[in-house]
């Protein structure tokens, strides 16, 4: 009896007695087979039962209604609390409409992202909890490693000095270096 679907059967015997006598056994052999269909992925008895709650919901919400407005013009406090009891079941009714629905015809997932590619490929999204990365800070300069592979130079040439091409012209620090270094 601790197995939950026992109890669900115990729950179903329970509000079930206007359909006569029903044996417990019975009861729970049946409930094992929907859960197992169910879970294997058909759900064509849930919707069946939805289908039909919908329309109990409606009956109920339609009784509840026609109640409420009999007692309009005599009692304010007994039309009030059945329109509140009539609208709980029209939202019932539709939010099982709504869960029918979602069964029938399951919303479309959109990818986050597509690779389309002709042969085998790695895709690394990075991890699924996302860190703060660190701020950016200030670095020194490394050596030019456009010209270095594997840690030898691709460049062999020597390196050459600075041309005298035009010997007139003076640093320009050196002339127009202003007094406060600061600057």
């Amino acid at each position: 009896m601790v197995e939950g679907l026992a109890m669900n059967a115990i729950v179903g015997l329970a509000f079930s007695t206007k359909l006569g006598e029903l044996d417990l056994t019975e009861c729970f052999a049946r409930m094992l087979r929907t859960a197992t269909s169910t879970a294997s992925g058909d759900t064509k008895e849930q919707q069946v039962i939805l289908a039909g709650q919908v329309v109990s919901m409606n009956a109920i919400y339609t009784d509840l209604a026609t109640i409420a407005r009999n007692n309009l013009t005599s009692n304010l406090d007994v039309f009030e609390r059945l329109m509140r009891l009539a609208s709980k079941a029209q939202s019932n009714c539709r939010a099982t409409a709504e869960t029918l629905a979602a069964m029938q015809n399951p919303p479309t997932v959109f990818a986050r992202q597509a690779n389309i590619v002709n042969g085998p490929q790695q895709i690394n999204n990075g991890p699924a909890n996302r860190v703060r990365l660190a701020r950016a800070r200030k670095s020194e300069p490394g050596p030019n490693e456009l010209l270095e592979a594997h840690g030898e130079r691709l460049d062999n040439r020597e390196t050459s000095s600075t041309s005298g091409g035009d010997s007139t012209l003076a640093p320009v620090a050196a002339i127009d270096r202003p007094k406060d270094g600061r600057r």
